[in-house]
């Protein structure tokens, strides 16, 4: 499985588009929780968020990788 480490994006790792990148931007924006919201829930969103995150982070490095 690859990884990524503090190095930068593992070179295995699957190339990201752009499309792929903004709908899970679009699905999951950040974005405070609501009071309705639960702790599971909100511990759920924000998991789902840092993923987005670290997705945006490998697309980016990719990029700069092919400079």
């Amino acid at each position: 499985m690859a990884t990524i480490d503090n190095a930068g994006v593992d070179e295995e790792f699957p190339p990201i588009s752009e499309p792929l990148l903004r709908k899970l931007q679009e699905m999951f924006p950040e974005k405070c929780p609501t009071i309705e919201m639960t702790e599971r829930e909100i511990w759920i969103y924000s998991g789902q968020v840092k993923l987005v995150n670290m997705l945006e982070s490998v697309y980016i490095e990719q990029n700069n990788l092919q400079n």
